[in-house]
């Protein structure tokens, strides 16, 4: 999430449950423009991400989606093809950018579910339960939150 923040997302959401077509582990927006981070920490997780509904059908959330690994995890030429981007985190939990996303079309009426469904748990007072933090204007909700 410190990612997407510093890049100037004013809402920032992970890990939430709802009846979006995926669970992302983390989502943000700045001005109408959605980002997504997929967080890989194996091989095998990167290759099941193939097989998922969203991405077959080309039907997910944001518009710019970024896997963020380890680094040399997953490598530059994997992604050819596709309008995905890389980030790699380091042992001191700096990410940095190995390719850029690019612009796709994304699932608005998903994205609405997801933020509909996080400011009612968080206007109704409730725990905001299957979703870790929600962010909005630069203020954390859960400071434990350090990935992506």
């Amino acid at each position: 999430m410190r990612w997407l923040k510093s890049t100037g997302h004013t809402v920032v959401i992970s890990e939430l449950v709802s009846f979006a077509c995926e669970t992302v582990d983390a989502i943000g927006w700045r001005a109408g423009h959605s980002t997504l981070i997929e967080v890989k920490v194996s091989r095998s997780d990167f290759r099941v991400n193939k097989k998922k509904l969203s991405v077959l059908t080309g039907t997910g959330v944001g518009r710019r989606r970024y896997f963020l690994c380890p680094s040399g995890l997953i490598k530059r030429e994997e992604l050819g093809g596709t309008d995905y981007g890389l980030l790699y985190t380091s042992d001191a939990k700096k990410i940095t950018v190995e390719k850029e996303a690019q612009d796709r079309e994304s699932h608005m009426y998903h994205e609405v579910l997801m933020l509909t469904s996080a400011l009612r748990r968080k206007w109704q007072g409730g725990p905001y339960q299957q979703g870790r933090a929600l962010m909005v204007n630069g203020t954390d909700e859960d400071e434990q939150q350090d990935a992506a």
